[in-house]
């Protein structure tokens, strides 16, 4: 699992979304490093870490951030996730709450709804065409149509960029976690800070 580690302080896990990778957090992670201990993982088969063969499931991915934490030596943490993130950061505080702080959730599910699904299916028939056509369909899920006209040559370089090192299967097998996660029946039992 790739991750980066800096700073002193209270640790902060920096968690990315689906096809993202640590890079995601780079400007908060160098805005804060000098106040807090600043951990940036890469989830399995994004960025350099390794996809292996199991089954993925967001189970999968809080298991290797215990893991992690636990070689690390570092007991508590405050996560922030980011879609595929944020359902991370709710499925290990409901398996590990003795290790959490707070959470901080942004853009994120505890299950996935009819919207969700069709966005996370539409996702998977992108990607097995290419990651170029992912990438085309989740822009308008993200950026005003304006600030992509506006930034049409830098968004083009950096789908460019992305889908050199694109791991299709990583991301597919991420959007089946995806639909396949529901915490709801654990949203009652979480008892600590969340925004």
């Amino acid at each position: 699992m790739n991750y980066k580690l800096k700073g002193t302080g209270k640790t902060l896990v920096f968690i990315h979304g689906l096809s993202d990778n640590l890079l995601y957090w780079e400007f908060l992670a160098t805005s804060l490093h000098h106040d807090y201990q600043i951990l940036r993982i890469d989830l399995r088969g994004h960025g350099e870490s390794e996809l292996g063969d199991e089954e993925i499931t967001i189970d999968t991915y809080s298991n290797d951030l215990n893991n992690l934490l636990d070689e690390l030596n570092i007991s508590k943490v405050n996560l922030i996730g980011f879609s595929l993130g944020g359902a991370v950061a709710l499925d290990f505080a409901n398996r590990y709450p003795q290790k959490i702080d707070s959470l901080v959730l942004m853009s994120t599910f505890y299950k996935a709804d009819d919207d969700l699904r069709n966005a996370l299916n539409l996702f998977k028939n992108t990607l097995n065409v290419g990651f170029e056509e992912f990438y085309d369909a989740i822009l308008p899920m993200v950026l005003c149509p304006n600030v992509i006209e506006k930034n049409k040559n830098e968004i083009e370089l950096l789908k460019s960029i992305a889908a050199h090192n694109a791991n299709n299967e990583a991301y597919i097998k991420a959007a089946d976690a995806c639909l396949n996660f529901n915490a709801e029946k654990h949203l009652s039992k979480l008892n600590l800070p969340a925004v």
